[in-house]
């Protein structure tokens, strides 16, 4: 389940799933400049292999546009040691025509000690039905691809 609330100039939202839990932050969430962060832990089989991420972004709005940064970084724990740490940027353009709406990303790892990740390009579409209800679908390459509904009330 996710809970989010705004209260002009700030937003705040939890999530809490089995074995996953966020926080996030969000500085002037209707306006042209916008400051967000979100800290996130995971514990994927129950068994102390620990995943803790936290990232920071920069939004610059326009109603047919948005310009956004982000970086971020997640550690790996298996038991009580450090397996492996990822620093990621990723820049991030959208374009919106009446209700749909087209987002190109890409992600650059800056550091990765295990080399297990490459750089991805994520492209995704948008459509809002109404003022309250949005659905996105966002794809990396060709197998990778992740559907998500929200809902404003």
């Amino acid at each position: 389940g996710a809970l989010s609330a705004i209260w002009d100039p700030f937003a705040i939202g939890f999530t809490v799933q089995e074995d996953l839990y966020n926080m996030g932050f969000l500085l002037n969430p209707h306006g042209l400049h916008r400051v967000g962060g979100v800290v996130e832990f995971t514990d994927p089989d129950g068994i102390n292999n620990n995943i803790f991420s936290m990232g920071l972004g920069y939004a610059y709005v326009l109603p047919s546009f948005t310009f956004s940064i982000d970086l971020s970084k997640r550690t790996v724990e298996s038991g009580s040691s450090l397996t492996d740490s990822q620093l990621m940027v990723s820049p991030s353009v959208a374009v919106r025509i009446d209700v749909v709406s087209v987002s190109l990303t890409y992600d650059v790892y800056l550091s990765d000690n295990s080399n297990s990740f490459t750089d991805d390009v994520w492209f995704g579409v948008g459509m809002d039905f109404g003022k309250n209800l949005n659905f996105a679908i966002y794809g990396a390459y060709i197998d990778e691809w992740t559907l998500a509904g929200t809902y404003f009330f």
